[in-house]
């Protein structure tokens, strides 16, 4: 249900009381829990499958993470001073092993919150430069019907110092996005645990 308490809409405005006495709202709801239930994925998933994948896949690899009991083999060093005389690796080398897999782990993990910051709401970054500005909706006729959405200088200038400290963070997010999607893509067949 995308209009919780939460969600952006004005609590208990006209669009808040046609959601929630709605009941379509409910059907929609069970309709989507039995879809995800008996395939895994719902209808209303596809209008936004990167979003709703990297929405829960963070939590899904640290738990992988904490409950794993292998390590893939290609994390392994192949030096011949980790492999005993039988062939299989030290203790040495299973430490290696799985220190690099719980850091690439981590790359991935991190990979996917940095996409979900960048494809969020500008809020998601109100953690590392505070609030974001509050502005007014104030609209101007302009003929026929027509309306256009009027800011002041100040809020323009509130908005436009917001977007100047966003923009080096959404590279800096791009960029461990880039990083962490590549060791998905190269590790996705050892997402086992």
């Amino acid at each position: 249900m995308g209009n919780t308490l939460s969600s952006g809409y004005k609590l208990f405005s006209s669009y808040w009381w046609k959601h929630w006495l709605s009941p379509g709202t409910y059907w929609y709801f069970v309709k989507y829990k039995i879809q995800r239930a008996n395939r895994g994925w719902a209808d209303c998933d596809v209008w936004g499958l990167d979003n709703y994948l990297s929405e829960w896949l963070p939590d899904a690899l640290k738990r992988l993470k904490k409950t794993k009991h292998g390590t893939p083999i290609r994390m392994f060093p192949e030096n011949p001073e980790y492999i005993k005389e039988d062939g299989n690796p030290t203790e040495t080398a299973h430490d290696i092993a799985e220190k690099k897999w719980d850091e690439t782990l981590d790359k991935m993990i991190a990979g996917f919150e940095a996409y979900n910051r960048m494809q969020g709401s500008p809020s998601s970054y109100e953690p590392e430069l505070g609030e974001f500005p509050h502005l007014s909706w104030n609209f101007e006729p302009i003929g026929n019907g027509n309306s256009r959405l009027v800011r002041s200088e100040e809020e323009n200038r509130q908005m436009d110092a917001w977007m100047a400290r966003e923009k080096p963070l959404i590279e800096r997010d791009d960029k461990i996005w880039e990083e962490g999607g590549k060791l998905f893509i190269e590790n996705f067949g050892s997402l086992w645990d």
